[in-house]
C-alpha cells in the first residue's frame, strides 16, 4: 500500500491537486475482503468468512431474538487480521462473530443483530447444533483473501463539506478510489470492506449510525 505521502503526490497529479493535502489527510487505510465459496465439509476451522455455521466457543450461546435463533453472518479470526495496519485499533486477538435477524432488521430495534467479541484460542471453537425446528437460515460459506488500500470518503460524507467540493469533483473522487483499488489490484467487484471509510449509497453511514445509538430518527423511539 502506498505511504500516505505517495498518495499525497498522487493525488496531486489528478484533478483535484488543490485540494490533494486535506484529502489525502481524510484517507483512511481499509482491508479490502474478496470473497470465493467454499464447501461446507472442506471449512478450516478457525478462518476469517462469510456464511456456513459459527463456530463458537462452549460459553457462548448462539444469539436469539424474539425466540429464533439470528441468522450468521460471518466472523474474523483476529490474531490473523493484526498483521495489517488498519486494524491495528481492533482487539488483536479472539474472535468476532456477526449476526442479524435478516427477516425483521429494522432501525431501531437493537434485539435484532448482535456483534460478540471473546479472546478465545481456535482450538476452542466448535460449531453448535440446533434443533431441527430451531435452525436458523444460513449462507453459502466463503472465504476471504484481503488486500490492504486507501479509502477515500464518499461523495455523502460529510467530511467532505469543508472542501467545498463540485459534483464533478466527487464523481472523480469516486473514480480515483476504483484507481486506487485498481492499483492494489483489488478485484473489480469486491463489496465486502473492514475499516476505512464506508462506501455508502445514501447518506453518510457514520451520522446514521450516530443517529441510531441515540434512537433518534425514523423508526426509533422518541424520549
Amino acid at each position: 500500500m502506498l505511504s500516505r505521502a505517495d498518495l499525497q503526490e498522487w493525488l496531486r497529479k489528478s484533478e483535484l491537486s488543490a485540494k490533494a493535502a486535506r484529502i489525502a489527510d481524510l484517507a483512511e487505510p481499509s482491508l479490502q475482503m474478496v470473497t470465493s465459496p467454499i464447501p461446507y465439509a472442506t471449512i478450516p476451522k478457525g478462518i476469517s468468512r462469510l456464511g456456513g455455521q459459527p463456530e463458537l466457543p462452549a460459553a457462548i450461546s448462539w444469539p436469539i431474538s424474539k425466540e429464533k435463533h439470528l441468522n450468521f453472518l460471518g466472523q474474523l479470526n483476529l490474531e490473523k487480521l493484526s498483521s495489517y495496519s488498519c486494524c491495528k485499533s481492533l482487539p488483536q486477538s479472539g474472535f468476532l462473530w456477526f449476526f442479524c435477524d435478516c427477516d425483521a432488521l429494522v432501525a431501531g430495534d437493537r434485539d435484532s443483530w448482535r456483534i460478540v467479541h471473546v479472546e478465545v484460542g481456535q482450538d476452542e471453537l466448535h460449531c453448535p447444533s440446533l434443533e431441527s425446528d430451531q435452525e436458523a437460515e444460513s449462507f453459502q460459506p466463503c472465504s476471504f483473501s484481503f488486500h490492504e488500500c486507501w479509502s477515500l470518503p464518499g461523495g455523502e460524507s460529510i467530511l467532505l463539506q469543508p472542501l467545498d467540493l463540485t459534483q464533478d469533483d466527487l464523481e472523480t473522487l469516486e473514480e480515483m478510489q476504483q484507481d486506487l483499488f485498481d492499483m492494489e489490484s483489488v478485484p473489480e467487484g469486491s463489496h465486502h470492506q473492514l475499516m476505512g471509510h464506508p462506501r455508502t449509497i445514501q447518506s453518510d453511514m457514520r451520522l446514521e449510525c450516530q443517529l441510531g445509538f441515540h434512537e433518534y430518527g425514523d423508526g426509533y423511539k422518541h424520549s
